[in-house]
């Protein structure tokens, strides 16, 4: 049971540890529990919830959750080594899944591919094209529009591979990162892609992906994000593990219920802070806003959310020179994404070949996909239900039900309007501004013999495997800091990202093309080969 810290308890107004996690957030749990779980009763470990509610596991971020009471009823058996493990995403998950002995649903890794219906695209004037194939083919555009977004996305794996793949993103220029981190989305498609379709697919793609717009959207942050889940194709359309759970919240559910559990007994409600500061450069103290106590430690872990962090005044020695990184962190503002769910009577869509997956730049539906159920016999029975992201500005807050009823009646004919229940939910997601990344990105791997920054809860987006992530890499930081002989295999194992070996030159330089590039060098072949007409002419008549 969470507890409640009190002067009582002490016989001084400092309460002491040998380490602290500053703010309940899924990172900050990671930490306590593998803290915990290394060293025992060895180190002093307080965890320090500044959320003033007590609960059993956290549902921030969790969209249609399944009573706790299904969840022993709606298992899957499925062995952990049967699912494919291909990218950053499926590791974490898979690693802390296979810790608790939760049994984890294919549905969750792989959509159908045997006999699959027909998937639909909605163009934005509301045409309707179907497709078995998974979206990133782009089958369901005309051969101009598949060929210049196949030659965006493989620019886009491209430059994903020279930042991230064969060699440690330590060693990236940081000039090339900070130009990409200049460059938006938007710009960057909009210079790269010709066709006004082929562009709104990509702007489609990329707020499904991060929860807002192209324009706001860092060409860094989405080519991380890429590299993250296994390449740009894996994102269209929504068939990856990382959407999909931040769509289910299957996962997120049943692990921060057991994280929590696991460090219960070391979680203490607290007072909002109000400074940070240090004592001769070798205790940190936390000072609550009423002043009555200080906690102090030696090795403070940060995990609390951007508008905690603005709260919070720290003293010039713990910062250094990452006062910019700071102020980029506090000046993150939460971007909502809309989800809804919409259940019937029977899958009415299944009768008429579809397999309700709906990808739509016409809007208010983004990208949609028939619920799945997580059944203990293995079977592929699913719920009459739809769920998907929706078309939504910050500032939008009426519900989009009827428009939502309208246009799956365009998708699915007349049945589509009388469902039995429609629920819609507002999720925060923390998106970083351009120019802001690349500092960030330094604030989470900075770690100094004080204060550890990684674990910073940035990931109210619900994505699960970054959240795990970065709370891992927190504990890896801290172990470094403070006893860096305890730190084994198993612990950097993790961290360890899938390297490939670089294409050849010929694929490397193809990969480059354009559309635009391709058209130039039709037209430089052709005057090339009039000239070399024109001149033989001239030779044979001399």
């Amino acid at each position: 049971m969470i507890k409640s810290l009190s002067v009582d308890e002490t016989d001084t107004n400092n309460i002491e540890a040998d380490v602290i996690v500053l703010g309940r957030s899924l990172p900050g749990v990671v930490v306590a529990h593998r803290l915990r779980q290394k060293f025992g009763d060895t180190m002093d470990i307080k965890l320090l919830d500044l959320s003033g509610v007590v609960d059993n596991y956290s549902s921030r971020n969790v969209t249609f959750q399944v009573p706790l009471g299904e969840d022993d009823r709606q298992r899957e058996s499925l062995d952990a080594a049967d699912v494919y493990i291909g990218n950053v995403a499926h590791r974490y998950i898979m690693h802390y899944m296979t810790e608790f002995n939760i049994p984890i649903p294919e549905t969750l890794f792989r959509t159908e591919v045997s006999d699959p219906p027909q998937k639909m695209y909605q163009y934005r004037d509301g045409r309707v094209v179907t497709s078995p194939n998974d979206y990133h083919e782009f089958s369901f555009l005309n051969f101009f529009q598949r060929l210049e977004l196949n030659n965006y996305q493989s620019s886009l794996d491209r430059r994903m591979s020279e930042l991230f793949r064969g060699r440690r993103e330590d060693d990236a220029d940081s000039r090339t990162l900070r130009y990409y981190d200049r460059t938006s989305m938007e710009s960057d498609l909009v210079s790269f892609l010709l066709l006004s379709e082929s562009r709104d697919v990509m702007r489609l793609v990329v707020r499904t992906v991060c929860g807002a717009s192209a324009h706001s959207v860092s060409l860094l942050f989405y080519l991380h994000q890429c590299y993250r889940n296994g390449g740009s194709r894996n994102y269209v359309g929504g068939a990856n593990t990382s959407l999909r759970e931040k769509l289910l919240g299957y996962c997120r559910k049943r692990l921060t219920r057991k994280l929590q559990q696991s460090v219960e007994d070391i979680t203490f409600l607290v007072k909002p802070i109000k400074t940070i500061r240090t004592y001769s450069d070798e205790q940190v103290i936390v000072e609550t806003t009423k002043g009555d106590y200080n906690y102090v430690c030696n090795q403070l872990a940060m995990a609390v959310r951007p508008e905690e962090l603005s709260k919070i005044s720290f003293e010039e020695r713990l910062l250094s020179n990452l006062w910019e990184a700071v102020e980029s962190a506090r000046g993150l503002r939460p971007r909502q994404t809309k989800k809804f769910q919409v259940k019937y009577a029977e899958k009415f869509w299944r009768q008429r070949g579809f397999s309700g997956e709906i990808l739509s730049v016409r809007g208010p539906i983004l990208w949609a996909i028939e619920k799945p159920v997580y059944s203990t016999t293995g079977s592929l029975e699913k719920y009459s239900t739809l769920v998907g992201f929706l078309e939504a500005d910050d500032e939008d807050e009426a519900n989009s039900r009827e428009a939502v009823l309208a246009q799956l009646v365009e998708l699915f004919g007349a049945q589509a309007a009388s469902p039995t229940e429609y629920r819609e939910t507002e999720v925060e997601g923390f998106v970083p501004r351009c120019e802001d990344y690349v500092a960030l990105r330094s604030l989470a791997r900075t770690s100094s013999a004080l204060v550890v920054w990684g674990a910073l809860d940035l990931f109210a987006d619900g994505d699960l495997a970054a959240a795990l992530e970065a709370g891992h890499s927190a504990y890896v930081r801290l172990v470094l800091s403070m006893r860096p002989q305890a730190q084994d295999f198993d612990d950097l194992s993790a961290m360890q990202w899938r390297r490939v070996l670089p294409d050849t030159s010929f694929v490397t330089w193809f990969n480059t093309l354009s559309y635009n590039d391709g058209f130039r060098y039709v037209m430089y072949c052709g005057a090339l080969y009039l000239g070399y007409r024109v001149f033989r002419k001239y030779i044979i008549r001399s």
